[in-house]
C-alpha cells in the first residue's frame, strides 16, 4: 500500500511548503539535546532515561545527514524530528527485495511530506477485523522507523529480502543475528487532524489513504502524532529497552480505547510525567506522556512486566508485554516461506487477542532463529 500511496503521490505532484512540520518554538533553554544511548541513566533512573530518548528523537533533524538531531537547533524549531528522518521500513524492506542502497539515500518524497498509512494497523487488528478510529472515523495511521546500526546490519547481511534471510537462516554456520549496541525501531501512530483540532499535537502534513485496502481513498492531510513506542539496545544491557508515550487527549480521540485500555503509569512514572510538563510547559511536548518503561521479562517478585500503548496494543493491554512479544521475532527454516511463531495465544470472550507474557515459553516450532527482537525483519519481501 505503502508503494500505491507513493506513486499516487508522485503522479499527483503533491508539493510541500514549509514548516509543515510543526512545533511551536518557544522551548525554555534548560531544554538541551539530551543524550541517546546512556545506560549509566538507564540504570539510575530509567524513567529520565526514556525522557531523554523522547527528546532526542523528537529534536530537530539534521538537513544534510538522515536520523541525526541537530545541536545547533533548539527542541522547539520547526522542521522534521530526527526519527522522522531516519530510514522508514518500507525503505528498507523493499517490495521487489532489492538492495536498499545507501543509508542517506533520500526518501523518495517531496520535501516536508510524509507518507503513512493504515496497511500496518493497529494490534486491534490481527485476529479480528477491527480498526481503531478517531472521532471522525478516520482510522489512526502507522509508521515505522529504524536507525543506520538496524539500516547497516541488515543491509551488510543481505537481510533486507525474504530470500536473503532464508539463505542466512537455513545456514546453520550463520552465527545468532545480533544488533549492535545503541540500535532502534520505533512504531509510530498519527491522527488525521482539521482545522478546528487544538494546536496541542506535533504535526506533520502527510499523504494517507483514509480509504480501505481494496478501494484506497488519498488525501493530503495534516496529521497529528498520538503515540510513541521505542525500543532501544542499551550498552552493555542484555535485553532491550522499551518506553512508550502517548498523547494525553487519545481517549477523547479514539474513545473505543476505555473499552479495552485500563493501564495507567506507576507513581513514580508519574513524578516524573510532571517534572518533565513542567520543563516542557507552552510547548506540545507538554501534552505527551510516558506510560511506562520495560528492560525484562518479570519484576524483582518474580512477576510478568506488562507495557503497553493505548494506539497500538489498544485491544490488549492486560496481556501486552513488548520483551515477550519481540521475542517471538523469530524465523524458521523454508524454501520460499519461512515458519514463524504465532503472535497471540488466542482470543478472549469479546475477541480480542492475547497476548504473550513472561519469560519464553517452549519454542513453537522446531528450528526457530531468533530475529534478536526486531520485528520489522518479518515485513521483507
Amino acid at each position: 500500500m505503502r508503494k500505491l500511496l507513493l506513486l499516487a503521490l508522485l503522479l499527483h505532484g503533491c508539493g510541500g511548503t514549509a514548516e509543515t512540520f510543526s512545533t511551536p518554538a518557544e522551548v525554555p533553554p534548560a531544554v538541551t539535546l539530551p543524550r541517546f544511548d546512556d545506560p549509566d541513566l538507564v540504570a539510575r533512573d530509567v524513567n529520565q532515561a526514556a525522557w531523554n530518548q523522547f527528546l532526542y528523537l523528537n529534536w530537530p533533524s539534521k538537513t544534510d545527514e538522515r536520523g541525526e538531531p541537530d545541536p545547533s537547533k533548539q527542541l522547539g524549531d520547526p522542521g522534521p524530528r530526527a526519527w522522522e528522518t531516519m530510514k522508514s521500513e518500507d525503505e528498507l524492506f523493499r517490495a521487489d527485495g532489492s538492495d536498499p542502497g545507501d543509508w542517506d539515500t533520500p526518501e523518495p518524497l517531496p520535501p516536508d511530506f510524509k507518507l503513512i498509512d493504515n496497511d500496518n494497523p493497529n494490534f486491534l487488528d490481527p485476529l479480528t477485523p477491527k480498526l481503531l478510529v478517531d472521532l471522525h472515523g478516520n482510522p489512526i495511521q502507522y509508521e515505522v522507523r529504524i536507525n543506520r546500526p538496524v539500516f547497516e546490519t541488515v543491509r551488510a547481511l543481505g537481510l533486507y529480502s525474504l530470500k536473503g534471510q532464508l539463505a542466512y537462516f537455513n545456514d546453520v554456520s550463520s552465527p545468532p543475528l545480533n544488533f549492535p549496541f545503541g540500535s532502534f525501531e520505533c512504531k509510530a501512530a498519527w491522527t488525521i487532524l482539521d482545522a478546528d483540532d487544538p494546536p496541542t499535537y506535533h504535526t506533520a502534513l502527510a499523504v494517507v489513504n483514509v480509504g480501505t485496502q481494496a478501494e484506497p481513498v488519498l488525501e493530503e492531510r495534516t496529521v497529528g502524532l498520538t503515540g510513541m513506542h521505542v525500543l532501544t539496545k542499551p550498552t552493555g544491557y542484555p535485553n532491550w529497552f522499551w518506553c512508550t508515550f502517548v498523547h494525553r487527549d487519545n481517549a477523547a480521540r479514539t474513545p473505543t480505547i476505555t473499552e479495552h485500555f485500563q493501564v495507567t503509569p506507576t507513581p513514580e512514572v508519574a513524578r516524573k510525567n510532571e517534572e518533565m510538563h513542567a520543563l516542557l510547559k507552552g510547548t506540545v511536548w507538554e501534552n505527551y506522556d510516558l506510560v511506562g518503561v520495560q528492560l525484562a521479562y518479570v519484576d524483582a517478585a518474580g512477576n510478568p512486566t506488562l507495557l503497553a500503548n493505548n494506539q497500538i496494543e489498544t485491544a490488549f493491554a492486560s496481556t501486552s508485554s513488548c520483551i515477550t512479544c519481540h521475542q517471538l521475532a523469530q524465523m524458521g527454516p523454508g524454501t520460499d516461506t519461512p515458519s514463524r511463531p504465532e503472535f497471540f495465544r488466542g482470543q478472549n470472550n469479546q475477541g480480542n487477542p492475547i497476548g504473550f507474557v513472561g519469560p519464553p515459553a517452549e519454542p513453537q516450532l522446531p528450528d526457530l532463529r531468533s530475529l534478536d527482537f526486531v520485528y520489522s525483519l518479518t515485513r521483507a519481501h
